[in-house]
C-alpha cells in the first residue's frame, strides 16, 4: 500500500488500451502481436527477432559487419556472399579511385579523358598489341593510314625485302 508495487504470480490479462508512463521490463522474451508503435528509445541488450516487416523512417545506426540478406556492411565496404554484386540498370558514380581487379566489360566503354594503361595493351588477344615495356606495336590485319605517316628508323617490308635506311 505505501510503494503501490503490484506482484502477479500468474498471467496478467488486460483487455483494452494500456499506458505505462515508465520504463517496461521484461526479463524473459517480450512478444508483440499486432502492430507497436514506439514514440521513444528501444534498447535490447539481446537478440532481437521481427516477423513482418521492419518500417524505420529515421536514421538508422548498425555496428560494422552488420547483414542484411547476404550483403555485409563493414567499415567503407560492401561485399556479397554470394560473390555478385549487381546495381541493376543503376548508374554508379564516383568522385574518388575506383580500383578493380580483374574487370569484363559487356557493353561499350566510352572513355573521356586520358587513358594510361601500364601493362600490355591488346585487342582481341593478338589482333592490335602493344609491348609495354618496348613499345613494340603489331597489327596482325591490314594498317590504313589517313594522313602523314613519320619513321624515325628504318623501314622495313616483309623484314629485309624492302628496307628504306634513316640515314
Amino acid at each position: 500500500a505505501t510503494t503501490g508495487n503490484t506482484a502477479v504470480a500468474g498471467t496478467l490479462g488486460v483487455t483494452g488500451e494500456t499506458t505505462i508512463t515508465g520504463e517496461l521490463h521484461a526479463s524473459d522474451s517480450l512478444v508483440v502481436t499486432g502492430g507497436t508503435d514506439l514514440n521513444s528509445t528501444l534498447d535490447v541488450a539481446g537478440n532481437t527477432t521481427v516477423g513482418g516487416t521492419l518500417t524505420i523512417t529515421g536514421t538508422t545506426s548498425l555496428a560494422s559487419g552488420s547483414t542484411i540478406g547476404t550483403l555485409t556492411l563493414a567499415d567503407g565496404s560492401i561485399t556479397d556472399s554470394s560473390g555478385s554484386l549487381s546495381f541493376g540498370d543503376e548508374n554508379v558514380s564516383t568522385t574518388g579511385t575506383l580500383g578493380a581487379g580483374n574487370t569484363t566489360v559487356t557493353g561499350t566503354m566510352d572513355v573521356t579523358g586520358a587513358t594510361g594503361v601500364d601493362g600490355n595493351f591488346d585487342v582481341n588477344t593478338n589482333k592490335f598489341t602493344v609491348d609495354a615495356t618496348t613499345g613494340n606495336t603489331a597489327v596482325a590485319g591490314t594498317l590504313d593510314v589517313t594522313g602523314a605517316t613519320g619513321v624515325d628508323g628504318n623501314f622495313d617490308v616483309n623484314t629485309n625485302k624492302f628496307t628504306v635506311d634513316a640515314t
